[in-house]
């Protein structure tokens, strides 16, 4: 890991994530910006940290929630978790039915 990277940061935005998908909604990033006092570039760099540990983990690809404002979707960096077979709506769902 980039010595930027921070196991702390990227556990409570798992966590924060985590919830999010509880409440059935989506975090745009200027709010983990805000949340954690990142740049923008470095809260893309956790959401593709926390796609990675979802892939590793089995788990829904919580990285679909966070969204930029301007499209209301995710990022095209979030496209390189995207399975094959399915849409980000389709990942965004399965984060809110687990």
């Amino acid at each position: 890991m980039p010595t930027y990277y921070n196991s702390v940061v990227f556990s409570l935005i798992i966590r924060y994530l985590i919830k999010a998908a509880q409440d059935k909604r989506a975090v745009p990033y200027f709010e983990l910006e805000n949340l954690f006092g990142l740049s923008h570039n470095m809260a893309g760099f956790y959401a593709g940290c926390v796609g990675s540990f979802c892939q590793e983990q089995g788990w829904p690809l919580l990285n679909s929630l966070v969204i930029n404002t301007k499209n209301c979707q995710s990022s095209e960096g979030f496209n390189g978790y995207l399975p094959e077979d399915k849409s980000w709506g389709d990942c965004l769902s399965e984060c809110w039915a687990y």
